[in-house]
């Protein structure tokens, strides 16, 4: 009886840290595009934001992921987090994709 407790758990936790993950991950990609494109004076690149749009889509997959887990571990603990997650990751991973459409076109964003 006391295995199904422990899957029930780990299971809630998935769904809660991949909620967490879609919260974090658009704020640590400003950071790190603002710390490599400023900061270090490396400039925007193409790679740069490739690399920011891609872990901005796994962040959005990740918000939708969590939001399954809203029926059976409940909806005060997920709902927030992936909410503001999805909406944040699909309004900077429009920038960083326009970003790296401007760039392919030979013009900087």
């Amino acid at each position: 009886m006391g295995e199904p407790a422990s899957e029930n758990k780990s299971a809630g936790e998935y769904f809660d840290l991949a909620a967490w993950y879609s919260l974090l991950m658009p704020p640590c990609c400003l950071f790190i595009g603002w710390l490599v494109a400023y900061y270090l004076k490396w400039g925007v690149s193409g790679t740069l934001l490739e690399i920011i749009f891609l872990a901005l889509v796994t962040s959005f997959f990740a918000g939708i992921t969590s939001l399954f887990g809203i029926s059976k571990y409940g909806l005060k603990k997920i709902l927030w987090k992936a909410l503001i997650g999805i909406i944040a990751s699909a309004v900077l991973g429009f920038y960083a994709f326009m970003g790296m459409c401007l760039i392919g076109i030979g013009e900087t964003p």
